[in-house]
């Protein structure tokens, strides 16, 4: 199958629609962090706190950033994605 932006997104919608699912449903504790806050470690920081353990984030590199955001997203993947950036910021209220 030849892997197209479309079909990128349908999948992308579909896995993270079904994480946020499951994550309503359940009565599981869920964290949610941002790409950046793994490169920057408060996010790995958050994990670790919530898994009750201690990390070893040596493997953290600010040089893996290497694509920038470009181009709009569909409409349902913009939804789930406002979602999903919501929810990593309650962490901090």
């Amino acid at each position: 199958l030849k892997m197209t932006q479309e079909r990128a997104f349908n999948y992308w919608e579909a896995i993270y629609s079904y994480v946020l699912q499951r994550q309503f449903r359940q009565a599981e504790q869920w964290i949610f962090v941002e790409y950046d806050e793994v490169l920057s470690g408060t996010g790995l920081t958050q994990i670790s706190h919530v898994l009750g353990v201690e990390a070893d984030f040596s493997f953290v590199d600010d040089s893996l950033r290497r694509s920038q955001p470009r181009g709009e997203l569909p409409d349902r993947a913009q939804s789930i994605y406002e979602t999903l950036l919501d929810l990593a910021q309650r962490k901090y209220t």
